[in-house]
């Protein structure tokens, strides 16, 4: 809001952007890429997909053609909202690199299947015999509400004389394509795939067969973890046995790390008082503002103000005398003062009322509804519990099926005609006739509607000045700070990890612990803005980093930090160091296993039952009845397949080996297992089936796609948006690429 004003108070509007503020994020970032340690045939590389290189232009380019499609979108042209403006920028660069890796993944293997969507085959789907029913149902290629062929073909024959609807009817097309062709891929996939009857056999035994006996366990937790002794070579043993579960598919990072955070003091935000009450004295003594300013500020109507507006704008400001000022107010770490600069009156009012939704079903505190008159009866119960006083923002959340207002008493605040232009027609006609306090029910075909005007309609409009005061710490405050971190970090010696943690232990703070890093992380607890994150990660994915690496005390604008790195991933098999936190449990677990087979076998030489040798062992005695294969779960055992698995193996009415389970090892006897013959219809050798959303099915296969590729995310070492309204403002006011408006 801010930002805006001063392009409003400089008399600039930013109208039309030509060549938007893409590529000016990346600029400073292109030309010093090598203090981020990349090496020359990295320059101007964002990412490696596949072994396929991605140059930041690219990148950019994608983000620009998104960045241009919001300016399309936006009404007018004119960004009233600073966040907004931001939000498209970032969404710019999420879109553009979700395209980037859908193109070098899922759409790879599209284009490597051959499959096609022709310029026949669009013609076919917009005018051929069975057009696509999406289209079908869109109104543009309708008559009195039915798909008209000859309308489309005329839209076609006109596109095709003029130039501006050529390129649109283009992008139409490629769009349709562009959704087609995957649907026409995976149903490419779903003919070419079939189940082997291995599968076919499992799948019906599994749904049909059971067994029934009894088991002999010992769990785990009967051998204490300090009894077992893992060595490296155990783990050595282990993770050479299982690498390819430990293998890592891009560059990851651990880190201990601590955050001292720069709070302004009591001391800071007496100051900023200060400041904002000496703006205000000024703007008292000045009298009447600059003609300028008013003539080049903009009129808000209540419903237009920006979301982040304090709401003693609305409140205070609104009804003061022209000229009048007022404040400070604090909000959200900082303090405004305002000046009511001019009054209007707009043609259409803002209203303000709040509703209650009354449907049939289960209202939100679990009361049923029966029917409509059921309904008519509630909403008019609670219109009269209000007009006699009842608190409607409790009988909102006990009763209003609308839960988005039903969190603010009903309401959705003040809201001018482009918002009210949506609401059902009832609803609306309510909230611009209604006066102040009115309740009345109202039917629409959303239910019934329990409405009380907050406020009268407003026609006003208003210009307004603000001045904000941030409230930032002090030199007093930040040299604090910096003098804690640098104790710390001249306490901790580089590479010496026992120097880091007995630094910790003196000076008694908390260690910040961050396991699997990845390079395209936007936080990390502690630290939440990300040109700090993106800088964490340039030191963190230097080609050259190692464990127990101490980083410099980095003092940025809020917080200090100080990392040292516990683990260095890289692509490719994990060394043991790497993942040994992860596998010692799974280790201790092997260990166990082999203690308690040795238990069972001593104990399976004597015995002559399965209840003898539950004596003999200490172990549970369990039984099992009509158990399935697809039953993973056992009594006293919860989830444990392999030990289900195995009862549909071993022999009948004989003792099992003992068998590895995810809790325990057992024994199993299996008294029964059914006979089942697999009817030879089952085993037909059919394609898969794909049915409902194809949409579903492919991003299920995307997630796979995008599993089995290798990525190497560069993103964090270039500016990827804007950080700060102040950024924007001076972008927008120094740049040859903006084209401004007086207002």
């Amino acid at each position: 809001m801010a930002v805006i004003q001063k392009l409003r108070n400089s008399g600039l509007v930013v109208v039309v952007i030509i060549a938007a503020l893409i590529l000016f994020v990346l600029g400073d970032a292109l030309s010093s890429s090598s203090r981020f340690g990349l090496g020359d045939n990295l320059q101007g590389v964002v990412a490696e997909i596949n072994g396929n290189t991605i140059k930041t232009k690219d990148l950019e380019a994608k983000a620009q053609e998104k960045f241009n499609s919001f300016l399309e979108r936006a009404q007018e042209g004119e960004l009233d909202e600073i966040e907004e403006f931001k939000m498209a920028i970032e969404q710019a660069w999420s879109q553009a690199w979700s395209d980037i890796v859908k193109d070098q993944t899922i759409n790879r293997e599209i284009e490597l299947s051959g499959v096609r969507i022709t310029e026949e085959d669009i013609k076919d789907m917009l005018t051929g015999p069975n057009p696509l029913e999406e289209l079908k149902a869109d109104p543009s290629f309708q008559t009195d509400g039915q798909y008209d062929r000859k309308k489309v073909e005329s839209i076609l024959k006109r596109a095709g004389k003029d130039k501006k609807q050529a390129k649109g009817l283009e992008k139409f097309k490629n769009e349709i394509r562009d959704r087609q062709i995957v649907k026409r891929y995976f149903n490419y996939l779903a003919k070419c795939n079939h189940k082997p009857k291995s599968t076919l056999k499992y799948e019906y035994l599994a749904s049909n067969g059971s067994v029934s006996g009894k088991i002999v366990s010992i769990n785990y937790s009967t051998i204490s973890d300090n009894s077992i002794k893992v060595t490296d070579s155990d783990l050595e043993k282990y993770l050479n046995k299982n690498r390819e579960q430990f293998k890592n598919k891009e560059e990851l990072r651990d880190i201990r790390y601590l955050v001292w955070k720069i709070i302004p003091s009591a001391e800071d935000s007496a100051y900023a008082l200060k400041q904002a009450m000496g703006a205000l004295t000024t703007m008292k003594q000045e009298g009447k503002p600059d003609t300028a300013l008013v003539s080049n500020s903009i009129f808000f109507s209540r419903g237009s103000l920006p979301k982040k507006t304090p709401k003693e704008v609305s409140e205070v400001v609104w009804n003061m005398p022209v000229n009048a000022v007022a404040g400070p107010y604090y909000k959200d770490g900082s303090y405004s003062v305002y000046r009511k600069l001019a009054v209007n009156k707009d043609t259409q009012p803002s209203i303000n009322v709040a509703h209650i939704l009354i449907q049939v079903g289960e209202a939100p505190n679990k009361q049923k509804i029966a029917d409509s008159v059921a309904a008519l009866a509630k909403a008019n119960e609670l219109a009269a519990q209000i007009k006699g006083g009842a608190d409607m923002g409790k009988l909102a959340l006990d009763w209003s099926a609308d839960k988005g207002s039903a969190q603010n008493g009903g309401s959705y605040g003040w809201v001018d005609k482009k918002t009210y232009d949506n609401y059902v027609a009832p609803y609306r006609d309510f909230a611009l006739r209604a006066r102040k306090g009115q309740v009345e029910v109202v039917k629409s075909q959303f239910g019934y509607h329990v409405m009380k005007a907050l406020e009268n309609p407003d026609s006003t409009q208003i210009k307004f000045e603000e001045q904000k005061f941030e409230i930032a710490a002090g030199k007093k405050t930040i040299d604090e700070v910096d003098k804690l971190s640098r104790k710390f970090r001249n306490l901790v010696v580089d590479g010496d990890a026992k120097s880091f943690q007995n630094a910790v232990d003196k000076m008694g703070l908390n260690v910040l612990v961050q396991k699997d890093i990845k390079t395209d992380v936007k936080n990390l607890p502690g630290i939440e803005d990300y040109s700090d994150v993106r800088d964490i990660l340039s030191w963190l994915f230097d080609a050259n980093r190692k464990r127990n690496d101490v980083s410099d005390r980095k003092a940025y604008n809020n917080i200090h930090v100080v990392m040292i790195v516990n683990s260095v991933k890289h692509i490719g098999y994990s060394e043991l160091d790497d993942v040994r936190e992860k596998i010692e449990p799974l280790v201790r677990i092997e260990l166990k296993a082999e203690k308690i087979r040795e238990k069972f076998e001593k104990a399976m030489a004597t015995a002559k039952t399965i209840e003898e040798l539950a004596q003999k062992t200490g172990g549970s005695l369990i039984p099992v009845e009509g158990v399935r294969i697809n039953q993973t779960f056992l009594p006293q055992m919860n989830n444990e397949p392999k030990i289900v698995g195995a009862l549909f193996g071993v022999a009948l009415k004989k003792m099992s080996q003992p068998i590895d389970g995810y809790n325990g090892v057992a024994v199993a006897y299996i008294e029964k297992r059914d006979k089942i013959e697999v009817p030879k219809s089952v085993l037909t050798n059919t394609s898969l089936q794909i049915s409902g959303d194809m949409a579903n099915y492919f991003f299920t296969e995307r997630s796979y796609a995008l599993k089995a590729s290798e990525i190497r995310d560069y993103r964090y070492k270039y500016s990827q948006g804007p950080l700060t309204d102040e950024e924007i403002y001076t972008q927008l006011t120094q740049t040859n690429n903006i084209k401004f408006e007086l207002k």
